[in-house]
């Protein structure tokens, strides 16, 4: 009788011991934006280098979690999206600490029309399908557009050096 209620509480043990869980799509991971500087680094460069590192992380992440539903989809472009944003950021931080005044000053503007061009273009693609089927074109848009500017401002950075 003693074995039984051992073998009882183990089984009772084990099902309240924590599980972890898989973090979801868009969860941000903080190797993500290495990963895209050293995908950059090995393969950038070239249009379809280019490519390979946009689409990187967004693969990984639907590869992850095994399926192409509209959520997962639009939460995996969220997830890249966030990484190349944090170069994005780290870069035009960079430039500011680097280029002349009237440079940056350049670079401001073009920032900002920037912002508000890939906010009107990725927006528009709610316009046009009016609802939940939205998003996941929306985030795709939003992250491809990152992710150009972050190899733009990588590129810029690099010729900058040489100033």
């Amino acid at each position: 009788m003693s074995a039984r209620i051992l073998v009882l509480a183990a089984i009772i043990l084990a099902a309240a011991a924590p599980i972890p869980a898989l973090a979801a799509p868009d969860d941000p991971d903080p190797g993500d934006a290495p990963a895209l500087r050293e995908c950059v680094k090995s393969k950038g460069g070239t249009k379809a280098g280019d490519a390979t590192c946009v689409e990187m992380i967004v693969k990984t992440c639907m590869t992850a979690f095994g399926n192409d539903h509209d959520s997962t989809v639009r939460d995996c472009n969220r997830r890249s999206e966030a990484a190349w944003d944090v170069i994005l950021n780290a870069e035009y931080g960079a430039l500011r600490d680097k280029l002349p005044a009237a440079q940056m000053a350049k670079l401001r503007d073009q920032q900002r029309a920037w912002i508000k061009a890939k906010d009107k273009k990725c927006n528009a693609i709610y316009k046009k399908f009016q609802g939940a089927m939205a998003y996941p074109p929306m985030a795709v848009c939003f992250n491809c557009e990152v992710a150009r500017r972050a190899l733009y401002l990588m590129r810029y950075q690099t010729a900058a050096k040489s100033l």
